[in-house]
C-alpha cells in the first residue's frame, strides 16, 4: 500500500493533472485536450463519475478522496457520446 494512502494523504485531482500535463518535453502525450474519466469515491453513497477534457476537469472540485483517474485510448464517437451522457458534466 502506498505510504501516503496509509497516512490519508492523497494527491488532489488538480495536482495530478498539473503533474502529468507535459509542459517541458512537448511530446503531446497528455495535454489540456486529453480526455479522461474521474471516478470519485467508488461504492459510496456520494460517488461521482465525470468525463471531459483535462482543461474542463481541472476546474472542477470532486470532493474528498479517494479518486481514480482513467485515461482512455482512442475512442469511437459513440463511446464518447455514451460517456458524455452517462457521466456528470465537468
Amino acid at each position: 500500500m502506498d505510504e501516503q494512502a496509509k497516512q490519508n494523504l492523497y494527491e488532489t485531482f488538480n495536482g495530478v493533472i498539473n503533474s502529468i500535463i507535459e509542459d517541458k518535453r512537448k511530446e503531446g502525450i497528455f495535454t489540456d485536450d486529453t480526455s479522461a474519466v474521474v471516478f470519485a469515491r467508488a461504492g459510496s453513497n456520494d460517488s461521482l463519475i465525470s468525463f471531459g477534457k483535462f482543461s474542463e476537469l481541472s476546474k472542477r472540485n470532486f470532493g474528498k478522496p479517494p479518486m481514480v483517474l482513467i485515461i482512455p485510448g482512442i475512442t469511437h464517437f459513440t463511446e464518447e457520446e455514451y460517456l458524455s451522457s452517462f457521466c456528470s458534466k465537468a
